[in-house]
């Protein structure tokens, strides 16, 4: 991470934390994403970008979670909207030369390919079809993670040569593809399906929240459900088998016919007939668009914290290292307990996973991982080092006193099977490390990152780069991470079963905890004479902080680049 990258995060956080500003963009209606995890998880120094461009769609987040018994002492912190997805115009001519492939993300550069504005160029020739879909395949061919997957990938350089005529049978040659590998991760999203997504989303169209899978059969299965979505607050599970929707059997229709049985107007009722361990039920959802998700904080009863962080990205964050500061602050300095809620949290860059992993683990390792260039295969180990005397210097005593607290403070990590990708790195970590217990049901097990990106005509590519590790070997991937302990959820239950449990886990561990400080609101909490009240203080404690967040992450960066470079000269004095 450069110097110039962690200047910015520590101006706008301390700015965040100063006035309180949220940022807003225009209302637009939020298409439905290809995959809930697509766009997510963007693999560190990839050079892509770490979200997706302007021609992804919106990928809708979860709504946070209820937090029974205890009237929060902190305010909720409303993360500021999602950037909206730009109107589906046609990318830029990349470059005629094939070569590393150039991800289009600036709007203007969009419109001036395929001849979208007055006075632009007239339709692409085939000269310019052929370079895009050349680049694309370079791509995979260099850095796919699965080399066994290529075997047969030389058939597909030369197969349209000479064949491409017009954006859509562009379109047609790259899904056909990407799709060849079988991997649901890579694949090429068109702007019809674009399209459509944003005109349902429009129209007032929704659905269930449920993305299936289809089995060999040609019946489907439950793959995820999305947080805030009436699937997610269902009792639907992992793996439940999907019968019917509305009295249509779902068995030997396309996956984007079955997916239409499961969408419908807002507020339109869904029957569906599903199948657990060979038993049916029925449950009858109403369509609803996902709710929205926010960083929530609470103090409980017992200075026991709670803080759910909804996606790892980077509007998120700050929010979230805010929430962490209002809540240490709120609690006298004395947290008896920590509770990161992390159920249906669908991932997110994969820096930030780091980052947040390393503010609750004092030293040690964070995830290990695995990317491919050509024919050099590289293993990173990501590792937090623990801080040294002369990174606190100047910091106020509270922001000293609050980073080492969350290095000890008990610890448990909510989970469910629609915990992905970044929230199981940052998982994995905790639960290896000792650092924190486990508590939910399994994670999803989604191993590996991607680069992702709009390219002509109009797009989105996605292609698996990565794939990961947890500290002590543990491979994920259509496994999970199992919690240590297993608390189901109830549908409908009045209260948070897994949240309670989590509560009473941490009091039995702490069976004689501080009092809950009496609050003076004038000078205890946020008032005079305290350094929460100073907006210097908390400029530039949120500062410090978030420098001392991605020192480690600077300096492993660093180092790994200064062996490639030494490695490299080697190689070329040899």
């Amino acid at each position: 991470m450069s110097v110039r990258k962690i200047i910015v995060s520590a101006t706008m956080l301390a700015f965040l934390a100063v006035t309180g500003a949220t940022y807003s963009v225009a209302d637009e209606p939020k298409a439905t994403p290809a995959h809930p995890f697509l766009g997510l998880d963007v693999v560190p120094n990839s050079g892509a970008p770490k979200a997706p461009s302007p021609q992804t769609p919106a990928v809708p987040t979860p709504a946070p979670t209820p937090v029974p018994s205890a009237a929060p002492t902190t305010a909720p912190v409303t993360p500021a909207p999602s950037a909206a997805p730009a109107k589906p115009d046609t990318p830029v001519v990349a470059p005629q030369v094939p070569g590393e492939l150039q991800i289009i993300t600036d709007p203007r550069m969009i419109q001036q390919l395929f001849g979208r504005n007055q006075g632009a160029p007239g339709k692409p020739t085939p000269e310019m079809l052929e370079s895009v879909y050349q680049q694309v395949w370079q791509q995979v061919a260099q850095s796919y993670h699965d080399p066994a997957r290529l075997a047969d990938w030389y058939k597909y350089q030369d197969k349209y040569k000479g064949k491409l005529t017009t954006p859509e049978e562009l379109e047609s040659a790259l899904k056909e593809m990407l799709g060849s590998l079988h991997d649901p991760w890579t694949k090429y999203i068109t702007t019809t399906e674009i399209k459509k997504a944003r005109a349902n989303a429009e129209a007032g169209i929704s659905d269930l929240g449920i993305w299936i899978v289809q089995k060999p059969d040609g019946s489907y299965r439950v793959d995820y459900t999305t947080w805030g979505t009436p699937s997610y607050k269902s009792g639907i599970h992992k793996y439940d088998d999907l019968i019917s929707a509305n009295g249509k059997p779902l068995k030997g229709l396309s996956k984007e016919d079955a997916e239409a049985l499961l969408e419908g107007k807002d507020g339109a009722r869904i029957e569906l007939v599903l199948s657990r361990n060979g038993k049916e039920y029925k449950e009858v959802l109403t369509v609803a668009p996902a709710a929205d998700a926010a960083v929530v904080v609470n103090v409980m009863p017992g200075n026991i914290g709670y803080i759910r962080f909804p996606q790892f990205d980077e509007q998120a964050f700050p929010l979230f290292i805010r929430g962490l500061q209002q809540m240490h602050a709120a609690s006298g300095g004395h947290l008896n307990g920590l509770i990161l809620d992390l159920r249906g949290n669908p991932g997110g860059v994969v820096e930030i996973a780091l980052q947040v992993a390393s503010i609750f683990i004092e030293k040690g390792t964070i995830v290990n991982s695995t990317t491919r260039e050509g024919r050099m295969v590289t293993h990173q180990s990501y590792e937090a080092i623990a801080p040294l005397k002369h990174d606190f210097m100047g910091a106020p005593q509270e922001i000293v006193t609050m980073i080492t607290d969350f290095y000890k403070v008990p610890m448990v990590v909510l989970v469910d099977g629609s915990s992905a990708s970044s929230s199981e790195i940052v998982t994995g970590a905790l639960k290896d490390s000792g650092r924190a217990t486990i508590l939910g049901t399994t994670t999803y097990g989604k191993g590996v990152g991607y680069i992702s990106g709009g390219i002509p005509p109009g797009g989105t590519m996605y292609i698996t780069t990565m794939d990961y590790l947890t500290p002590s070997g543990y491979n994920l991937s259509n496994k999970g991470i199992p919690p240590q302990v297993v608390v189901e959820r109830t549908p409908g239950a009045k209260v948070d079963e897994q949240l309670d449990a989590a509560i009473k886990l941490l009091k039995a561990n702490n069976p004689d905890p501080l009092t809950t400080p009496v609050k003076d609101d004038a000078k205890k909490q946020f008032g005079e004479g305290d350094w929460t009240s100073n907006p210097v203080a908390i400029a530039a404690g949120c500062a410090l902080f978030m420098l001392l967040i991605v020192f480690a992450a600077s300096n492993h960066v660093l180092a790994n680049r200064r062996r490639k470079e030494e490695a490299k000269r080697d190689g070329e004095s040899e």
